[in-house]
């Protein structure tokens, strides 16, 4: 599967250069192309300066709203970054559309930060602009919600509320990624946030890769370009997970192989446990109502009583799913699972930001009126007082 990638605003684009690192691995290590292009699009000239893999031109590392912020950012302001994508994203579709590959994406994902100011207020805006633009492929959105402590800013969960129903309401796929999932110390934040966005990129390797095989291994069957397409739905989440110690390998058709086998059938149920709990969003999978698995790994490793296994496993985990799966036997690396869990309703995480929204609404609400009443007062006081103005 092959993926236009377009990074908007500073969280966007640092995770859209790691899909840009991605494309150089798939290409280095499998000799494969999965990201037509990665393209950053932000307010903020230091924040497009301080990407490593992605081009450095101006048609790869988009500046936009120049006139209102002459390149400083929008200070998480969302309203103003949904501004200045209202004027200026035909400007940037048109730039994608001449100058680069998107026209060859099987798929376009635009990312963002759920509370900043650019992505956040942009990419619902973008998003359409882009489904309107290339109407014959699926646009996907993959939106990072907020550390907790990022939470203390009252702007955060109103930006976010705001960004999950408007996003929503536009988006094929809406790909969830909670940032405080991955809070962890020991590093420092760049070295952390780095971290973080490798985690989220990660999972798409095997993924994509699997359907731009150009010499398929025999196996019981990859997943196709069009089983993702058909599963991305409304809200979603993916993860990735290894077993616990190296796969045994199938070895011959004899008395020992059965023990074999069930040793294999052990470790793959611990790899997808562990994709599972690796997802990028906290939701539970019997939520679910559509669910893609892969496994992957050296064809030696694989089998079709591995695949039936794990599609029993995650079809008794997520019994309303309408479930797709298969294997991608490659060279090189070890077995890992990857799934997508999709189509599901909203979460307690986002019920949370949908009812912090709308008690910081009555707030600010109120916070208005007192305003108001205190400037009434204060004008009433000095009415005998002559103004200078």
């Amino acid at each position: 599967m092959k993926l236009g990638v377009i990074g908007l605003g500073q969280c966007g684009g640092r995770i859209a250069d790691e899909f840009a690192r991605l494309q150089m691995r798939s290409h280095g290590l499998r000799g494969l192309d999965i990201i037509v292009e990665a393209v950053a699009v932000d307010t903020d000239f230091a924040d497009l300066a301080g990407l490593v893999s992605i081009k450095s031109d101006a048609n790869h590392r988009l500046l936009v709203g120049s006139a209102s912020v002459r390149g400083h950012g929008t200070a998480g302001a969302s309203d103003l970054g949904a501004e200045i994508l209202r004027r200026e994203s035909g400007k940037i579709t048109e730039t994608l559309d001449h100058a680069h590959k998107l026209a060859g994406a099987d798929a376009i994902i635009v990312i963002a930060a759920s509370a900043g100011g650019t992505g956040s207020g942009g990419l619902p805006l973008l998003v359409r602009a882009l489904k309107e633009k290339f109407t014959d492929k699926p646009a996907y959105a993959l939106l990072v919600l907020p550390f907790d402590h990022e939470e203390d800013e009252q702007s955060a969960a109103m930006n976010t509320a705001i960004c999950l129903k408007s996003t929503g309401a536009v988006a094929d796929a809406v790909i969830l990624a909670d940032n405080q999932l991955f809070s962890k110390g020991g590093a420092s934040p760049k070295e952390h946030i780095l971290k973080i966005n490798r985690q989220l990129v990660d999972p798409f390797m095997d993924l994509l890769c699997a359907g731009e095989e150009k010499k398929p291994k025999p196996g019981t069957g990859k997943p196709h370009t069009s089983d993702v397409i058909a599963t991305l739905d409304g809200w979603s989440s993916l993860g990735m997970g290894k077993p616990v110690i190296p796969m045994i390998s199938r070895g011959k058709a004899d008395s020992t192989n059965t023990l074999r086998r069930e040793l294999q059938s052990d470790q793959g149920i611990f790899a997808m446990n562990d994709a599972l709990a690796q997802m990028a969003f906290s939701l539970r999978p019997s939520g679910a109502y559509k669910a893609l698995y892969m496994v992957a790994g050296p064809a030696k490793e694989l089998d079709g009583n591995l695949v039936e296994v794990l599609g029993a496993y995650l079809k008794n985990k997520a019994p309303h799913a309408q479930i797709r799966g298969g294997d991608y036997p490659r060279d090189g690396g070890g077995m890992e699972v990857t799934v997508i869990l999709s189509n599901f309703g909203e979460t307690d995480r986002m019920r949370y930001f949908r009812e912090k929204a709308k008690t910081l609404s009555l707030d600010r609400a109120a916070q208005q009126q007192a305003k108001a009443d205190r400037a009434m007062l204060t004008e009433e006081a000095g009415r005998d007082i002559p103004n200078l103005l």
